[in-house]
């Protein structure tokens, strides 16, 4: 479940504002006033597509489901005076962090995520692990049984999966298209 959460913009104004999950972009640009001046980056096809309704261009789009090559190419992409804006969730895995300079970011919190422990009474020939999160959630009180396969949207889910013992196949993108491709591929 997700929430916006109270945030005030940083004091230093941004060279980049990028966003790794479309869950950022509506708390965000309630408070944002938009800057032409200012680059936006998007960590995938659906964020972009999702911010386009905010700014007129989008500047950088990842491409793919790795994170991590997505954050070395952004972070390749920078020049040494930009500052750049991390709206995001408040508990974030920091990927894009990792890739960016000591003192060239600030995160903001804008939102947050409430695992939600429910158990599934159904069994299912495939289960779709769309977050971290998810995968804690749904763990709380069920398990994945023999003969049950397991999809994974992205590295970062399918790392959280493999911390319980779990094996995924990672969608091959973040799309609503590359997700269907994917449960297409796994059940057929």
């Amino acid at each position: 479940m997700v929430s916006p959460v109270f945030f005030t913009l940083p004091f230093k104004s941004p060279t980049w504002i990028f966003f790794t999950s479309q869950k950022a972009l509506a708390p965000f640009f309630e408070q944002y006033v938009f800057q032409p001046e200012v680059k936006f980056g998007a960590i995938g096809e659906a964020t972009a597509e999702a911010l386009k309704e905010y700014v007129p261009t989008i500047h950088f789009e990842g491409i793919g489901n790795d994170t991590g090559k997505i954050a070395e190419e952004f972070s390749a992409l920078l020049h040494s005076q930009d500052y750049v804006w991390l709206p995001g969730a408040q508990k974030s895995n920091r990927t894009l962090q990792k890739h960016l300079r000591p003192n060239s970011y600030e995160e903001i919190a804008v939102y947050s995520t409430k695992t939600v422990d429910k158990t599934v009474n159904q069994v299912f020939d495939l289960i779709v692990f769309t977050s971290p999160s998810n995968v804690d959630g749904f763990l709380m009180r069920n398990s994945v049984i023999a003969g049950q396969r397991v999809l994974a949207f992205g590295n970062t889910t399918a790392a959280k999966l493999e911390e319980y013992g779990i094996v995924a196949e990672t969608a091959s993108g973040f799309t609503q298209v590359e997700l269907f491709q994917s449960i297409s591929r796994i059940l057929s």
